[in-house]
């Protein structure tokens, strides 16, 4: 069917002002003319964008729940590692390590966590780049802000996963400890 002609405007400023000034316009130069709709350039551009836009959101409900997941399961490896090593810290604790070297043992181990995550992480963003770069809209895999960022991330969830295990082996009170066993 034919649907008549339509009409490209380009305007500077906000054009959902000019919409009223131009229907009166041009019904006034074309008489028997009517106006079925009014359509914005960025109003269709964002009934295009709906499935990319919810394809987005549910990566990220998904990297989120991920993240989640990932901070519990550190969490447990460094819980099972402080209670697995309770005697080793406790014994040091008794021969004088202070509480600052306890810490850093267990950095030292988060810290290894932190590289394994991030050179694994690298790897597949190397090897993926091809297909990662097809689903990208305006950006690169390889984007600065987007490696800061993810690297970020990773830090921020191992570190907020060591806080408790390593708030339990500063508690670790030596002489009940060597009692135990």
């Amino acid at each position: 069917p034919d649907e008549g002609p339509i009409l490209h405007i380009r305007s500077f400023g906000d054009p959902a002002s000019l919409v009223a000034p131009l229907r009166q316009l041009l019904l006034s130069v074309a008489k028997g003319w009517s106006i079925r709709e009014v359509n914005l350039l960025s109003d269709e551009l964002a009934r295009s964008m709906w499935r990319e836009r919810l394809v987005a959101q549910l990566v990220t409900g998904f990297a989120i729940v991920a993240g989640l997941l990932a901070a519990v399961g550190l969490y447990g490896t460094l819980a099972y590692y402080v209670s697995r090593s309770r005697r080793s810290l406790g014994i040091r604790v008794a021969i004088g390590a202070s509480r600052a070297a306890i810490v850093l043992m267990l950095m030292v181990r988060v810290g290894g966590l932190i590289v394994a995550g991030a050179v694994f992480g690298w790897l597949a963003s190397v090897l993926l780049a091809g297909w990662v770069s097809s689903l990208l809209f305006g950006i690169t895999p390889s984007d600065p802000l987007s490696v800061v960022s993810a690297l970020t991330i990773l830090v921020l969830t191992v570190l907020l996963a060591a806080v408790v295990p390593t708030v339990r082996a500063l508690s670790i009170d030596p002489a009940i400890t060597l009692r135990e066993e």
